[in-house]
């Protein structure tokens, strides 16, 4: 009988123990799916954001393991279905160390890597970040731009501060329609055009955050 993807896939015994092995974990049904229907249901499968591209990945690393078992039996080298289980489930541990490397240990077995994934919790890394005062005699100056849609309305604003932090000039105001970048140079351009207009020269240049 000519042989199918459905069948080699997805209907033979080997593929439906592979695929009922890892598809519940993601919410899904294999009963009366066709391989095509399988796919788009992990494609779509509701489950929470950081295993949806994991779940997504998934029917390709399958379909490749399973491609291999029917090559290795072609030649007379069989390959169980437990070893196509394993491989598929290295797979999914590698792509989640390559996705979040912070990890320090992901399971192996693919009902653990889910329950794990489910319970992680990142870690913050939180950077303080302070105004220093310009050196004496030096002027500061802090430039910044947005755009409301980028692009879309835009604003613009700057000000000068002395060696004690105090204001000197202040400066905000509304320019034509642009993207985010757009903003950031023209508030960083009327800034510096201002210094050269009140002659400031010694100048320290930085953007606002």
């Amino acid at each position: 009988m000519e042989e199918t993807m459905q069948h080699l896939f997805f209907t033979s015994y080997a593929a439906r123990i592979v695929w009922s092995y890892f598809l519940p974990s993601a919410g899904i049904r294999i009963e009366e799916l066709t391989f095509h229907q399988a796919i788009i249901k992990c494609w779509n499968a509701d489950v929470i954001p950081r295993i949806q591209p994991i779940i997504q990945e998934m029917p390709p690393i399958i379909v490749w393991e399973l491609r291999k078992r029917r090559n290795n039996y072609k030649y007379e080298d069989g390959v169980t279905v437990s070893r196509v289980i394993y491989q598929v489930s290295n797979t999914l541990q590698s792509l989640v160390k390559f996705r979040k490397p912070s990890l320090l240990h992901v399971p192996h077995k693919w009902p653990d890597l889910v329950t794990m994934m489910e319970q992680y919790l990142p870690k913050l890394k939180i950077t303080k970040v302070l105004w220093e005062f310009p050196t004496a005699g030096w002027i500061k100056l802090n430039t910044d731009g947005v755009s409301r849609g980028n692009p879309g309305r835009s604003v613009i604003g700057f000000v000068l501060r002395n060696t004690e932090g105090d204001m000197m000039y202040v400066c905000g105001k509304e320019i034509p329609e642009g993207t985010n970048t757009e903003a950031e140079a023209k508030a960083m351009v009327q800034a510096l055009r201002f210094c050269i207009e009140h002659d400031i020269s010694l100048l320290i240049c930085t953007r606002i955050l």
